[in-house]
């Protein structure tokens, strides 16, 4: 075993197998566990590292239930979006609150107690992508407390996680997808189905206004922009009155690489062009002025246009594929894998489609969007005898 020097600290072997280091603290013995012996000596290197530094540790004394809600509304709140904040003190009060490790100091959690929280975790039932969520959480978390130097190590390094289990998705043929387009019974869902045929999201189509449909360098093209969301109000008070917690609204994409221009080919113009018609004979109809403000995907309430909700257009779309015989799985996502795989398939470049489709990197689309079914791996093993 390596020898140190006086107040360097010491590293010993446990009768349970495993390594324990001390050292003085600022007057204060501390100690960190690992199975691995090195990783005590760098433990105790980071710590003496600190010390000449001057760090302080004693903001650490607080437990990571209450460290966690203060880094939400300190650090999450003000910066992130609404959902992404109730997922966060949702993890902390379901999972971490009244786990072991939720009662703990920050400063006395090591990796070994996150080990054992997960688990835990994994013991309940839960499945390894929420696992995987909670765990990223408590990295952001614990990653705060080290850069506001209440600990200096973060104890979620080096933890294994469970394996995440992908749930299958029917993914569509080019034949199904027309007996899809061919089942809608209304113009409005016809035109629907075919623009989430160049990948939008549902919430980006549904927050299209006629003013987003625009010409640039003679190429017709969707500006997306915005997205509709079911976003938590937050507000007390307002969900006294409403009875509800959550609002519909048009806000922001769901990521900086969302904001995009989809290219509109001549046969989905075909059917644009037939929606608004409808539209201006309506508005006719009903004696109100049309405008560009108008939702392209839109319903009439109070004698005027207005955006469809997301609960109404997946009920509508559900319909159509009982009437194409499609499973019910197929949902309006899986136009988006459609997309991509066909265009993947007839040799687009992976750039290209991530672009299309909103991604900030083209192996997103690769990974998640662009799987093949039997056919086309047939296709392409029969490449083998060219």
């Amino acid at each position: 075993m390596k020898r140190r020097r006086n107040g360097e600290g010491s590293v010993t072997r446990r009768p349970d197998g495993r390594y324990q280091a001390s050292r003085m603290f600022h007057g204060k013995r501390l100690y960190f566990y690992s199975w691995d012996e090195a990783e005590c000596y760098h433990w105790l290197d980071e710590l003496k590292a600190k010390e000449i530094q001057g760090v302080p540790i004693t903001g650490g004394n607080v437990t990571l239930k209450e460290y966690a809600l203060s880094y939400i509304d300190r650090y999450c709140k003000p910066y992130v979006k609404p959902a992404t904040v109730k997922n966060y003190q949702g993890y902390n009060v379901n999972y971490i609150a009244d786990s072991n490790i939720g009662k703990m100091k920050i400063s006395r959690i090591y990796a070994d107690h996150v080990q054992d929280f997960v688990n835990e975790l994994i013991e309940t039932g839960l499945s390894g992508k929420t696992i995987a969520n909670i765990i990223a959480f408590l990295e952001t978390v614990f990653s705060q407390a080290v850069r506001s130097r209440l600990i200096f190590y973060n104890p979620c390094e080096g933890v294994r996680l469970p394996k995440k289990k992908s749930k299958e998705r029917p993914l569509i043929s080019e034949e199904e997808f027309e007996r899809l387009l061919e089942s809608a019974d209304t113009q409005t869902m016809r035109t629907a189905i075919s623009v989430l045929g160049e990948g939008l999201r549902v919430g980006e189509l549904l927050a299209l206004q006629w003013k987003d449909l625009v010409e640039v360098e003679g190429i017709k093209v969707l500006n997306i922009s915005k997205a509709l969301k079911r976003e938590y109000l937050f507000d007390f008070d307002a969900e006294k009155i409403t009875g509800k917690k959550t609002m519909i609204k048009v806000s922001d994409t769901k990521t900086d690489s969302s904001i995009r221009q989809v290219p509109v080919t001549q046969s989905i113009l075909v059917e644009l062009e037939s929606l608004k018609a409808d539209h201006q004979l309506t508005a006719d109809m009903l004696g109100i002025e049309f405008t560009d403000d108008f939702y392209v995907i839109g319903t009439i309430i109070n004698n005027g246009f207005s955006y469809m909700s997301q609960d109404k257009f997946r009920f509508e779309f559900a319909k159509c594929v009982k009437r194409a015989g499609l499973p019910k799985e197929v949902t309006p996502h899986a136009l988006r894998k459609y997309t991509a795989s066909t265009l993947v398939r007839r040799g687009a470049s992976p750039v290209a489609v991530a672009k299309l489709l909103g991604h900030s990197s083209s192996n997103t689309t690769l990974t998640y969007y662009s799987r093949e079914n039997l056919t086309g791996t047939f296709e392409a093993v029969k490449l083998l005898d060219e």
